[in-house]
């Protein structure tokens, strides 16, 4: 009888350790799976700086192609109150003046790090078709699909015909 009762004692022990084993592998995968997670968001952190200073050489390379009078056009055709366009023929003298179109229309969401869809349609509507092809066109394809989807600005031109 005793005997019957260590047996009995001894399956709920191992009962016990089996549930205790499951718990704990339970606690490794989802250690794991987050572990993955925090990668996954390193990794999407990782990008995201690649992208912002991508963006950055993006804006200066799109500056230094624009005259005073290509940066006033772009500011007419994207409706930019004419105070705006004032700043940009006093800051001519000082830096390009592309420099601070590009900021304004940053700081308008008419542009940001994941869609300068807005600027190609400009610079195509104004002429500057080689600036497009050699330098927002790549961009654009370089930024993740998925992204540029969640981050899309509000249209403001056609693209031209």
């Amino acid at each position: 009888m005793e005997m019957a009762e260590e047996i009995k004692a001894l399956a709920e022990v191992m009962e016990q350790l089996k549930q205790i084993g499951g718990e704990r592998e339970k606690e490794i995968q989802r250690s794991a799976e987050s572990s993955t997670e925090d990668r996954q968001d390193d990794h999407t952190v990782v990008n995201d700086l690649s992208l912002a200073a991508a963006y950055g050489r993006l804006k200066v390379k799109v500056a230094d192609d624009l005259t005073l009078d290509d940066s006033l056009r772009l500011a007419m055709l994207l409706n930019l109150p004419r105070a705006h366009m004032d700043m940009l023929r006093r800051v001519s003298f000082i830096e390009t003046p592309g420099t601070h179109l590009l900021d304004l229309f940053t700081e308008q969401g008419i542009i940001n790090m994941f869609d300068v869809t807005n600027l190609q349609k400009g610079l195509l509507h104004i002429g500057l078709m080689e600036t497009n092809e050699l330098l927002l066109v790549p961009y654009q394809e370089y930024v993740d699909r998925d992204k540029y989807e969640r981050n899309r600005t509000d249209e403001f031109l056609d693209w031209p015909g």
